[in-house]
């Protein structure tokens, strides 16, 4: 053989292998990014999970309560319908809005006042909700229309000797 010809014969041979080499790697460093990748993704995702269902615990916890506050009351209408009794349970610094809904159609809102005879309390989705449960309810997210930010609500209800007369919803920015 020629010279040149070992020279092309071994040119192509350590191309073939450099080509194999460099696939082989490829693959296995792709295998492995995409693993990793896999991985962080799996673990952030349950890091952020937990975090949102503390947040949504938390909420939970202070509607609850919000509710039992309004049930010691046991029916005693002077004292649901002071706006002391709404202040007694605000104090979480992500709070929008704490209302008091009851079947007789009174609404109280924390900062909006005393809404009875403006908005009936019972045709609103969260007081709905509520009554429906019979417990702790939280809305889906939804955009505030006056703030314009992400909100949910927790949805109690208020009893009275065990009976239904009323909820609560306690709004937090999101």
């Amino acid at each position: 053989m020629k010279l040149k010809r070992k020279f092309m014969v071994l040119a192509w041979l350590m191309g073939t292998a450099i080509i194999i080499v460099c696939a082989v790697s490829y693959y296995f460093a792709s295998a492995e990014l995409e693993s990793t990748t896999d991985s962080e993704l799996r673990m952030t995702v349950a890091r952020e999970s937990a975090q949102l269902e503390g947040w949504i615990e938390t909420k939970k916890n202070f509607g609850e309560t919000a509710s039992n506050v309004f049930t010691s009351l046991n029916g005693n209408l002077d004292l649901l319908k002071a706006r002391e009794t709404l202040s007694a349970v605000t104090g979480d610094k992500e709070l929008l809005e704490l209302s008091l809904g009851l079947e007789d159609g009174y609404f109280r809102s924390y900062y909006a006042g005393d809404w009875t005879g403006k908005i009936d309390p019972k045709v609103r989705p969260w007081y709905q909700l509520a009554k429906q449960t019979g417990g702790v309810a939280i809305t889906d997210p939804y955009v505030d229309v006056n703030t314009k930010k992400l909100i949910v609500a927790v949805c109690t209800p208020v009893k009275a000797n065990g009976n239904f007369i009323g909820a609560t919803c306690v709004r937090h920015f999101a």
